[in-house]
């Protein structure tokens, strides 16, 4: 998600703008399936939670207006 190697050289560099963008929906997502599968154990979840992700990233480039080739471009 970063893009570069983590290491302790580049550690400070993750908390700028540029890169919190790159890597906290991730983290979000990590959170959000680690809490509601501690909750919750069955086999769907974590397919369902990857769909319903991908449902809402397409959803928000529809709502931003942001193309798929501008999304890719912007990485």
């Amino acid at each position: 998600m970063l893009d570069r190697p983590l290491n302790l050289a580049t550690l400070p560099t993750l908390l700028s703008t540029e890169q919190l963008v790159l890597w906290a929906p991730g983290a979000a997502f990590a959170v959000a399936l680690l809490l509601i599968l501690r909750r919750w154990n069955h086999f769907l979840i974590t397919p369902g939670m990857l769909a319903l992700t991908a449902a809402l990233f397409y959803a928000y480039l529809l709502i931003a207006n942001i193309s798929i080739a501008d999304a890719t471009a912007r990485g």
